[in-house]
């Protein structure tokens, strides 16, 4: 299940072969066991098993929202998020509690995504290693002696080790692109405006 493409889980989801609640918690499980090593994650947010409990009843309930309902994903920790810690990698924002979504954490919720964490990443995006994070170095799924990439270093050493399916980050000079060169999955880079910067700590 951990590294079933998107498409192929969320039609299961629909026809009901497998619960969102299923789903999140062997995310959950796996980067409880994971998370330790790795540090892919800066916040893994606990109420992703209320929120996918929502998405089941609303599936059965013949409420599809599209591919994306009940799909675990991940949020560069960049981007603000509602009553959870946003710090952009960076110690003096390690309290810093957002009493808002950023527009792109709004419209992944509007779309049934489940939500299960903010991704470690290079203070404040200044780096390209995945080494200079407040809250520790993100290291290489595949091989402890090589870099992860940054600065969304996080997020692509999570999608790699299969913490969750996908994640929405920041990139303006490769900031998608290397990490996720550097961990063996696909990182892509949408047309300016395409993805909203909106509320990137509190901006």
């Amino acid at each position: 299940m951990h590294y079933d493409n998107i498409d192929q889980l969320s039609q299961r989801i629909r026809d009901q072969r497998v619960s969102p609640v299923e789903v999140v918690e062997a995310c959950l499980r796996r980067i409880e066991t994971l998370n330790p090593k790795l540090n892919a994650f800066i916040t893994v947010i606990g109420n992703a098993r209320d929120q996918a409990r929502v998405a089941e009843a609303e599936i059965r309930a013949g409420k599809w929202r599209g591919p994306l309902h009940g799909i675990p994903v991940a949020v560069k920790d960049f981007y603000d998020t509602d009553g959870i810690r946003t710090t952009g990698g960076l110690e003096q924002f390690k309290d810093r509690v957002p009493a808002s979504d950023a527009e792109v954490v709004r419209k992944l919720k509007r779309a049934g995504a489940i939500i299960v964490g903010k991704t470690n990443m290079d203070t404040l995006g200044m780096a390209t290693t995945g080494l200079t994070s407040s809250f520790g170095p993100v290291h290489n799924p595949w091989n402890d002696d090589y870099v992860s990439g940054g600065s969304s270093a996080g997020s692509a050493c999570a999608v790699a080790a299969g913490l969750c399916f996908a994640t929405v980050d920041t990139d303006a000079v490769g900031s998608v692109r290397l990490p996720a060169a550097c961990c063996g999955v696909v990182g892509f880079k949408g047309s300016y405006g395409l993805i909203s910067v909106k509320r990137i700590l509190g901006d």
